[in-house]
């Protein structure tokens, strides 16, 4: 990211109390943001007191477009991250209705009041690699390849990427106002406590002394260090807030080395515990339920353009994530050491430039 950008911009996120929202406001307030998060869950992080003037919270529902309308109109942001959503698979074959409502209708919300406003701004609206027709053929993913998620929560976010093209054509080009979307998935790191993902239920089983279950043990994912996709969407925010070229969808992957399996994951991270947590796989524990087995980004779009990489191997991104859930499971300052590893990842950057 661009420290000098970023400098008293006004920046707006939705979802801001979510894993990769926590982080994200945390990066932005770093880097002297004036940041305005609103979410459905309160935001939990305590900040330092130095922030307390540029950091403001609200609790409330993407879908209460009124109050959501009048938030935005009275924060005035230059750059709007919209993250809230309903992330999770298997809660999208529970609450169906539900997911759909949040994933589509937030969407289009965040939009309707975007287009509305009377000045230059950026918005970036945060959908998921699993909005693309997954046939399984394990061929990268590139941004023009169609979209057709087959279960609620990835069609949930094929629909809110049709949302965002449609505004961008529809009222966003004719406007100046850039809009892009962004595409990442398998985000991991310190901070993600969220049921019915792989690094949470870890830590779980290894601070309850509980068994393990894997559902899809083979099933290869682009696994990436969350300020990873974070350092693309806040790239691609200074690059299109002064060239409405980079307005369209972006990819962020991981490096390919990443690309392992579910078991190949938690078993190197279970190395790093003395195998403590006992490893088991139940396929039946999702019976009914699908999920791709393989998903891979083409991110050179991306890379091309942007200039944007990945950092981070799978054994950095692990031992990262093991140094953060080690601190909270002690009871220590787990904040502190975001912030270390924000560092750690700007160093990295500047290292390699």
């Amino acid at each position: 990211m661009n420290a000098e950008f970023w400098n008293n911009k006004k920046v707006f996120i939705t979802g801001h109390s979510g894993f990769k929202g926590r982080w994200l406001v945390h990066w932005l307030l770093k880097n002297n943001a004036i940041v305005c998060g609103f979410s459905d869950t309160p935001f939990t992080d305590i900040t330092d007191a130095e922030f307390s003037k540029s950091f403001s919270s609200i609790q409330a529902d993407i879908r209460n477009f009124d109050l959501l309308k009048e938030k935005i109109d009275f924060f005035q942001p230059d750059v709007i991250f919209h993250l809230a959503a309903q992330p999770l698979v298997r809660e999208s074959y529970v609450n169906p209705r539900e997911s759909f409502n949040v994933n589509v209708m937030g969407t289009v919300n965040i939009l309707d009041i975007s287009r509305d406003l009377k000045y230059h701004h950026a918005t970036i609206i945060v959908t998921s690699d699993k909005c693309y027709q997954n046939d399984e053929s394990g061929t990268p993913f590139n941004e023009l390849d169609p979209l057709m998620g087959k279960d609620p929560y990835s069609n949930s976010k094929s629909c809110a990427e049709l949302v965002t093209y449609s505004y961008l054509h529809s009222f966003f080009n004719e406007l100046k106002l850039p809009l892009a979307s962004v595409r990442a998935g398998n985000v991991i790191g310190g901070g993600d406590f969220s049921v019915d993902r792989i690094i949470p239920d870890f830590f779980k089983a290894l601070q309850n002394k509980t068994q393990l279950v894997l559902r899809y043990p083979q099933a290869i994912r682009p696994w990436q260090f969350v300020l990873e996709p974070l350092n693309g969407y806040l790239m691609l925010a200074e690059k299109v807030y002064d060239d409405m070229s980079f307005s369209g969808s972006w990819n962020f992957g991981p490096r390919s080395e990443n690309e392992v399996t579910v078991h190949e994951l938690v078993s190197a991270l279970n190395q790093k515990f003395n195998g403590a947590v006992d490893i088991q796989i139940d396929a039946s524990y999702s019976q009914g339920m699908s999920e791709s087995t393989y998903l891979k980004l083409d991110c050179q779009k991306s890379i091309n353009f942007l200039k944007w990489k990945p950092f981070f191997n799978i054994e950095q991104t692990l031992e990262l994530i093991s140094k953060w859930y080690s601190l909270e499971i002690d009871g220590e300052e787990s904040l502190q050491e975001t912030y270390r590893q924000i560092d750690y990842f700007e160093n990295s950057i500047r290292a390699d430039s």
